[in-house]
């Protein structure tokens, strides 16, 4: 039996951590669901409330891409009534790099030997998070496994597009960024070096701006190994401080409070929410275990909170519409269009339908964020860099009257 550590939330909708003595993962998850916990992160180790001081703990990266590209191969075999076994040592056969390769042998492996995919899926850690494996089992269960995959793959795929065009739209104004950079320390570290003495020889005073940026330089070369020592305490600070959950709720309500940015991220996490919720539903699991299950999918702690009111709301007899009502940042079309679903038996429906809409919504949002940003950056970064770079050609000039 290996120690396992876990976050997850109480029946109250408290946040609670602690470890666990299990033969594996799934255990530890069967376990706390057995207490109608909802599991958040469970990983191997010591407990984090006494390993990090109650901080929470690091989360595990995923290769979005390698499963994006496994998902979607696996959903159009299965689709097309390939057998399990011959679909994952297909997509062995396709895959090239080596990690993923012995990732997809040990999955492989695990089927022949008579596992499950879910089965398999939990002895590969690092490879899928828990949602990912609850809704193949819901899959599984329900016979319809390749529709559960396409859902995924269209799922992930949708969230690296978003990522995609943040990537790209991002990638000028940082390029412009770094050059600015280097522009600034070639005239700081050898044109202003090289006329500062002109000015000291003749007896003048020297120019403002050339006397400020000449020591701002003596004082990063005088003092660069504290200054060092400092840049590496403040990035250690505030690492530890991002770790503290009470940060990131801070963090988090200033970011849904933010226009557009707030109103992109509120709607990427609601589809995200709508979507996982509907696939689960829509293979035959209740309610409240499809709810179980989307508390792990959510990065929002918002939306982690509003599951498990929404889970102790549906014990207590209560409609899941009346808790998303209290959620401030679910569009108010997600909250008309749930309860609609809720009163008409359709909800699975809706969900779906509240999934696409808002995953329209923010493409267009991520379109018009970097129609805007990239040349507002520009012309930002383009004014600041231009501004010093005419203070000192104007100070570079007036070497001229030194000679009258």
């Amino acid at each position: 039996m290996a120690e396992f550590q876990f976050k997850a939330y109480s029946p109250q909708g408290t946040l609670v951590s602690g470890s666990l003595e299990a033969v594996s993962e799934a255990a530890v998850f069967a376990s706390l669901r057995e207490r109608q916990m909802i599991p958040v992160e469970i990983s191997a180790g010591a407990d984090p409330a006494s390993a990090s001081g109650g901080r929470q703990p690091a989360k595990t990266r995923y290769d979005r891409v390698f499963l994006a590209r496994f998902t979607r191969m696996m959903a159009s075999l299965l689709a097309s009534h390939v057998p399990l076994i011959d679909a994952v040592a297909i997509t062995l056969e396709n895959e090239k790099k080596a990690k993923p390769r012995r990732i997809l042998e040990g999955i492989r492996k695990a089927i022949l030997n008579g596992a499950a995919l879910s089965e398999a899926l939990e002895k590969a850690p690092g490879f899928s998070p828990a949602y990912y494996r609850s809704m193949v089992v819901a899959g599984e269960r329900s016979g319809s496994l390749g529709v559960v995959l396409g859902d995924l793959a269209e799922q992930i795929e949708h969230e690296q597009t978003i990522r995609s065009r943040i990537r790209s739209g991002l990638l000028y104004p940082a390029i412009l960024f770094v050059t600015s950079l280097v522009v600034l320390f070639v005239i700081s570290s050898v044109l202003i070096p090289a006329i500062t003495p002109l000015f000291e020889n003749s007896g003048k005073e020297l120019p403002a701006a050339i006397a400020l940026v000449t020591g701002a330089r003596l004082f990063v070369t005088e003092n660069w190994a504290a200054l060092l020592i400092g840049l590496a305490l403040c990035v250690v600070v505030a690492a530890r401080a991002w770790r503290q959950v009470s940060v990131q709720r801070a963090v988090e309500r200033m970011i849904f409070a933010t226009p557009l940015i707030g109103s992109l991220k509120a709607n990427v996490e609601v589809a995200h929410f709508a979507k996982t919720l509907g696939i689960m539903l829509r293979n035959g699991v209740s309610l409240v275990h499809s709810l179980e299950a989307t508390a792990g999918a959510l990065k929002s702690h918002a939306s982690r909170d509003l599951v498990a009111r929404a889970i102790a709301d549906l014990r207590d007899g209560e409609r899941l519409a009346d808790s998303i009502d209290a959620a401030a940042h679910f569009p108010m079309l997600a909250k008309r269009l749930i309860r609609i679903g809720e009163e008409t038996g359709t909800l699975p429906d809706m969900l779906n339908h509240v999934a696409k809409t808002l995953e329209e919504e923010s493409t267009r949002q991520v379109a018009l964020v970097f129609q805007l940003v990239p040349p507002v950056l520009t012309l930002l970064i383009g004014l600041g860099v231009g501004s010093f770079i005419l203070v000192i050609m104007d100070a570079v000039l007036s070497v001229n009257d030194l000679a009258f």
